[in-house]
């Protein structure tokens, strides 16, 4: 049995992850289960097509259904973490759906820095919010820490019950 999580590298061991860079770019459109909130029940083919788009695993449903690839542990923490960054109704991280997470991973993957991020997600807000800067950087946080699994800056109105690193 395969457990999807932490490994010796940043992309989950995955080798020969997809080319996601600028030069081709791997289509995010007809995937409609990205499109479904953080916050609901992750169904076997979400969780493959985040897997897929995460970490360039190629798998197939019947692998996680029959438990050959473990991902529970994995999505678990997905769950936790969407739930503590959007605990108070969304009001400290833009993030609302799967696609908005591995969008945000694809501009980590290729090297974006957090300005960069923050200008590209800034785009793509429909309100001026007065805490804008804090609501970019809580979905760049958010992100970081579904792709590392493990903690990324901090969540100043949530409780995770861990205490951060100085």
């Amino acid at each position: 049995m395969h457990v999807i999580g932490r490994s010796s590298n940043s992309w989950g061991g995955v080798a020969n992850p997809p080319d996601l860079g600028l030069g081709r770019r791997v289509s995010l459109a007809m995937t409609s289960v990205l499109d479904d909130s953080i916050l609901s029940s992750i169904g076997i083919n979400a969780k493959r097509e985040i897997i897929k788009y995460l970490w360039g695993g190629d798998i197939h449903s019947r692998q996680i259904f029959t438990g050959e690839i473990n991902c529970e542990p994995y999505f678990h923490y997905y769950a936790e973490q969407s739930g503590a960054a959007l605990h108070d109704g969304g009001r400290h991280s833009s993030v609302r759906t799967h696609r908005d997470i591995i969008e945000i991973a694809q501009h980590l993957r290729n090297g974006l820095t957090r300005d960069e991020i923050k200008q590209t997600l800034r785009t793509k807000l429909t309100t001026s919010v007065p805490n804008e800067n804090e609501l970019l950087n809580g979905s760049i946080d958010l992100a970081a820490s579904l792709v590392l699994m493990m903690e990324v800056g901090s969540l100043p109105y949530g409780f995770s019950g861990r205490e951060q690193l100085a």
